[in-house]
């Protein structure tokens, strides 16, 4: 639970989208694969955020960023770990 709270918390600040615990878990997971040591820092992953926190205002949303771009600001926290 700890986890998916760090999740949620840390895709919400590299990103402004409004993930829930639901759209979270998939980051939770590549989380504890890192400090498990079972993904390099040199491989790729994909991440999608499935589910958001509909009681957010829509305004505060995503902030338009380059998902997919190899230093985003979500893959450089998970890696920092």
């Amino acid at each position: 639970e700890k986890l998916l709270h760090e999740a949620i918390v840390l895709a919400r600040q590299a990103t402004g989208i409004t993930v829930d615990a639901t759209g979270s878990a998939g980051l939770a997971g590549l989380i504890a694969l890192r400090e498990a040591d079972h993904i390099d820092d040199d491989e790729r992953v994909a991440l999608l955020f499935t589910g958001v926190d509909r009681s957010v205002d829509r305004k505060e949303g995503a902030k338009g960023a380059e998902f997919s771009r190899p230093r985003h600001p979500v893959a450089e926290r998970v890696r920092a770990r």
